[in-house]
């Protein structure tokens, strides 16, 4: 499924975009609306993007790498 936003551009899930259109899919297939499935894969998008520039591989993710997500002074959305 495509979520064309104005995000993309800027966050690149890099390795994990497969898994996020999947996500967008199975949001999809469950019916969720476009307005719903495009932000939970700019929330999903934004952590990946937030992974990739911390240098964190998805292997070591673990709740101590969710908290310094959450806990980040994001940039990129507000520049």
């Amino acid at each position: 499924m495509d979520t064309n936003n104005g995000n993309h551009w800027f966050l690149d899930p890099g390795p994990l975009s497969p898994w996020i259109d999947q996500f967008a899919a199975d949001l999809a297939a469950q019916r969720y609306t476009p307005l719903t499935i495009g932000n939970y894969t700019d929330a999903a998008r934004h952590f990946a993007a937030w992974l990739g520039s911390a240098g964190i591989p998805t292997d070591l993710i673990d709740d101590d790498v969710v908290r310094r997500f959450a806990g980040h002074r994001c940039s990129a959305l507000h520049g």
